[in-house]
């Protein structure tokens, strides 16, 4: 049987990436003999994936040397393998330098899942440094291009998740076209027992209540949310924002904060495992990301038929594509579209646009995913 190795830093899935990932390693081991290069789970690992440990302290502050060595003791094990593993699959850039000296041990092909635009996400968290900080950086993100430019040009198979990112890809790291191939996350998996109340869940005639799912970076827009909100003429009653705490807030944002809670109910709940719970009792789902590659919260809005709206950037804009939908990434814009729900109609549009791009995300991800690897995808 063909052997594939898997290679992954997360103890335990937190982050859309690293369930999806999760889900290729539960699909192939149906079809291959799957090894799993990753720190001891904390979940349960099915008996069919051989796990090899690397197990590290990832609070330490060089984690990913730590981690990097750590693995380095399955060494001989994958040597004793050297031309009887066909792919090695990562996600993201953190795993790469160990996927290409595993690729140099085994003689596997490299496939690269490209999860976020590296350049971007920088250019946004880059506004925020001052003086010595921002020129130290600078030159960190210079040197750590150049590794990404040289480490992708050894890797035999690039996916990205949209037509635009392919394009933005190619030209970041001069890669060749044929290397790189995009495809479309699918809408996730909803647990039998919420699957009837999203099919039959019943809309109030405006929003009252909002979803907010992501971290206090710049990147996730929480500013631009919490602005929108102070400034709408739409009479919302709460807000859930999940995936951070207060701790983690900067003063501008707890003061937006502050001055929101006089209009409405702000719950900051931190991580939650289950998010559908929240997305079937809320009323609007908002994805104010500066820079979001094709985020899970969208997806499983749309699969959980929750209203959605998001801003106009990366593959935000691909799944919801309809303008209603959308919003540029600035407050005046959220806000101009936060007021035009206050129109009943508006509503409902939104409601029947989400259940026409349910159809588009309808597929088999991990199958599709699996003909890239073996070369058998068509567009």
């Amino acid at each position: 049987m063909e052997k594939i190795l898997f290679i992954s830093g997360h103890k335990i899935a937190k982050t859309g990436a690293h369930y999806r990932f999760d889900r290729l390693v539960e699909y192939a081991k149906n079809k291959y003999e799957c090894l799993w290069l990753t720190p001891k789970r904390e979940d349960l690992v099915d008996d069919d994936v051989i796990c090899l440990d690397c197990s590290f302290k990832d609070t330490a502050k060089f984690a990913y040397i730590l981690y990097f060595l750590a693995s380095l003791k399955n060494f001989f094990t994958l040597f004793k393998l050297r031309g009887k593993i066909s792919h090695i699959v990562v996600f993201g850039e953190h795993t790469l330098m160990l996927a290409l000296f595993f690729k140099l041990v085994t003689k596997a092909k490299i496939s690269v899942g490209v999860r976020s635009n590296v350049r971007k996400r920088y250019i946004i968290q880059r506004d925020e440094l001052k003086g010595k900080k921002r020129i130290i950086s600078d030159f960190y993100f210079s040197l750590k291009n150049i590794f990404l430019k040289n480490a992708y040009h050894r890797a035999d198979q690039v996916i990205v998740q949209s037509e635009e990112a392919k394009i933005n890809f190619i030209d970041e790291y001069k890669i060749p076209s044929n290397k790189v191939t995009y495809l479309y996350n699918d809408l996730p998996k909803i647990p039998e027992e919420y699957s009837g109340f999203s099919t039959n869940r019943i809309y109030k005639l405006k929003p009252e209540s909002i979803l907010f799912v992501g971290n206090a970076t710049k990147i996730k827009g929480l500013d631009i949310l919490l602005d929108a909100v102070i400034k709408t003429e739409l009479q919302l009653k709460r807000i859930f924002i999940i995936g951070l705490n207060e701790e983690s807030l900067s003063s501008s944002q707890k003061d937006c904060v502050n001055i929101a809670r006089g209009k409405l109910d702000i719950d900051i709940l931190g991580r939650k495992n289950n998010v559908i719970d929240y997305l079937l009792h809320c009323d609007l789902v908002i994805a104010p990301s500066r820079e979001d590659q094709f985020p899970n919260v969208v997806l499983e809005a749309l699969a959980t038929l929750t209203p959605v709206i998001g801003s106009n950037v990366d593959g935000i804009s691909v799944i919801l594509k309809d303008d209603i939908l959308l919003f540029e990434p600035h407050v005046d814009s959220l806000v101009s579209k936060l007021n035009e729900l206050q129109k009943n109609h508006t509503y409902t549009d939104v409601i029947k646009c989400i259940k026409e791009r349910t159809k588009v995300f309808s597929f088999n991800w991990e199958e599709k995913y699996f003909d890239i690897l073996n070369e058998k995808y068509e567009k």
